[in-house]
């Protein structure tokens, strides 16, 4: 799943796919835009990551410059998205194999 809510009007969330999407998290079925159940420090993080995979550190120097914080919190972030992209493949190779 990958979602690009840059373009987000809050306004006319009707046309995001995402509000009527819903999703089993830890045993829990979710719905809609995930964003709103997270904090505002989760969404900062998560914007940081965008940066952080270009090599574009918050804190002058390398990532080792980084406080702990930051580093912990992206390789989460990244390890999380590599599982969703697995079960994501996962998912498309059964399914083509249905198809066959």
């Amino acid at each position: 799943m990958v979602m690009d809510c840059r373009r987000c009007d809050e306004a006319k969330r009707e046309t995001c796919s995402f509000v009527k999407f819903s999703w089993d998290f830890d045993g829990d079925r979710l719905q809609g835009c995930p964003f709103d159940m997270l904090n505002h420090s989760t969404v900062i993080m998560f914007r940081m990551f965008s940066y952080w995979e270009k090599g574009l550190f918050p804190d002058e120097g390398t990532w080792m410059d980084q406080s702990a914080k930051i580093v912990d919190a992206m390789e989460v972030i990244e390890k999380e998205i590599a599982d969703a992209r697995a079960e994501e493949h996962k998912t498309l190779m059964r399914k083509n194999r249905k198809g066959r």
